[in-house]
């Protein structure tokens, strides 16, 4: 198999193997043969899957019940073919982000940061370790996306864009581990956002309108419910959170 039509199915797979879910540099990829060459499959990229070396190895009992003795040659080859798929991982990233040059993760997120504040924002070393840290967290692609989404919101001041970055970048990951949580927490997002317009409607407008007090109310009464209180308190706040009191 060419190595060409390797890192396609690696690409298309997010360099990611489709059993264990880990990518390099913490293992070495595979293109497994979902259908096996000897009971007829071939290379057709339908066929083929990204698959960690331990995971497609780990088919074969005979390997992991009799272990053998370290061939030195074999490992450089592992090493070898661990650099390279590292070299093509970053660049699977550059294409996200959209950049040509070779450069490390943190200094093309840094780059992406610089690029989509045009130029005005910078991050600095204290930011680039807090990068380090969000990395054993998070996915490079999504806080490349997060990044984009950040300075794409032209109402979040610029002091406040990496507090909102996180944020996003909070969203993406519930939002791939557990999507009906994400979806439920938007819905309560966008009730909060009428509640907070029609509270600002009222007459005298007095008051702050609390976020977690209204997803605690949210929890016992519905939205028509808690507008009609507000409009009984005409915009009064200590008489609106006696209502619900």
């Amino acid at each position: 198999m060419k190595a060409g039509v390797r890192f396609k199915i690696f690409e298309r797979d997010n360099f990611t193997c489709q059993y264990c879910g880990r990518k390099p540099p913490e293992v070495i990829l595979h293109c497994d043969h979902i259908h096996p060459v000897s009971k007829g499959g071939d290379d057709a990229e339908i066929n083929l899957i990204t698959s960690c070396r331990d995971c497609n190895l780990g088919k074969k009992a005979k390997i992991l019940k009799n272990p053998k003795r370290v061939d030195v040659k074999q490992e450089i080859e592992n090493l070898e073919e661990a650099e390279k798929q590292i070299k093509e991982y970053y660049k699977h990233l550059k294409k996200l982000a959209g950049y040509k040059e070779k450069n490390p993760v943190i200094d093309l997120i840094c780059e992406v940061w610089e690029t989509e504040s045009e130029g005005v924002n910078f991050i600095a070393e204290k930011g680039k370790h807090s990068l380090k840290l969000l990395l054993k967290k998070y996915l490079a692609e999504d806080i490349i996306e997060a990044v984009k989404i950040c300075w794409d919101n032209s109402r979040i001041a610029n002091e406040s864009k990496w507090q909102y970055m996180c944020g996003v970048l909070k969203n993406l990951k519930l939002k791939r581990d557990n999507p009906e949580l994400a979806k439920k927490n938007e819905e309560i997002r966008k009730t909060y956002n009428r509640l907070l317009l029609h509270w600002k409607n009222q007459g005298r407008g007095s008051g702050y309108l609390r976020d977690y007090e209204v997803k605690k109310w949210l929890e016992s009464w519905t939205e028509d419910e808690i507008k009609i209180a507000m409009d009984s308190a005409n915009g009064i706040w200590s008489d609106l959170k006696i209502q619900f009191e």
